[in-house]
């Protein structure tokens, strides 16, 4: 059996992959590959927060890391952000070194008041460090290290066969009864309602980005009702800024359609 770390694009169902890892693999004590960063992340909690899932490049074991058109990927964050306008959310965020490595890290106490366009600023800078964490990941596959590449699209419409890639990856073969439950547990339907769970409205300053619902890890309004995640809906209701990223209207635009062709994707 591996026990990978599960990284991903935001809104490129990494969380379900993270449950689906996380079915697979038990709880484990602390890895001592990073005795800082689980000691930081996890706070004992391990039935909550094993396995480790990061939107941030780590290195150690193997790696799960799912990944989404960045475009779409950047419009979906864009809109759940958007829910959070005018509620106060982290604002200060840095870098701390850890092991060798600068992991970004957020100051939770330093709140402020989120615009609109500080959510998308905010989106798009979350999306656009997915290029370098792509890169590294890329390089790290050629120099030995284990990671499996989950593209969204190709798995949106065929969980099962995410749940037997996955398997594959961590060495795991579940029974028929798991895989059953595992793929029952998983759907699109019981995450949705996991993210409408009126748990999460009981306080109406709960934001997406810090509402985690136990077990499951979905968050607050997680998937969107309207598009349910599906992969182009959000080209068709954004084609005009869909054609302002085809132009690179602006430096961080250019940038966006540089990283989504390097990443194998058309615009």
């Amino acid at each position: 059996m591996k026990i990978p770390i599960s990284i991903g694009m935001p809104r490129s169902a990494s969380r379900l992959t993270w449950q689906i890892v996380k079915s697979l693999v038990p709880p484990e004590p602390p890895p001592d590959w990073h005795p800082d960063l689980v000691s930081a992340w996890c706070e004992g909690e391990w039935e909550y927060t094993w396995p480790l899932r990061a939107h941030d490049y780590l290195p150690g074991p193997g790696v799960v890391y799912t990944f989404r058109h960045p475009v779409e990927a950047y419009l979906s964050l864009r809109s759940r952000y958007m829910n959070d306008v005018g509620k106060f959310v982290p604002g200060q965020s840095g870098t701390k070194t850890i092991s060798g490595e600068e992991i970004m890290v957020v100051d939770p106490l330093n709140k402020v008041v989120l615009t609109k366009d500080a959510a998308a600023y905010q989106a798009m800078v979350a999306i656009g460090t997915q290029w370098n964490v792509w890169q590294r990941l890329k390089q790290d596959a050629k120099n030995g290290r284990d990671v499996l590449f989950l593209k969204y699209e190709d798995y949106y419409d065929d969980r099962r066969q995410r749940i037997l890639d996955i398997s594959k990856f961590v060495e795991v073969i579940p029974s028929d009864s798991h895989l059953e439950d595992l793929w029952n547990y998983t759907s699109l339907e019981n995450n949705a309602k996991r993210s409408q769970d009126p748990r999460f409205f009981e306080n109406e300053e709960v934001t997406f980005s810090h509402g985690f619902m136990g077990q499951s890890g979905m968050q607050k309004e997680h998937i969107n009702p309207e598009t349910m995640g599906r992969p182009g809906a959000y080209f068709k209701n954004h084609t005009k800024f869909v054609d302002s990223v085809r132009l690179g209207m602006t430096p961080a635009l250019e940038a966006l359609k540089e990283m989504t062709q390097d990443m194998g994707y058309e615009l």
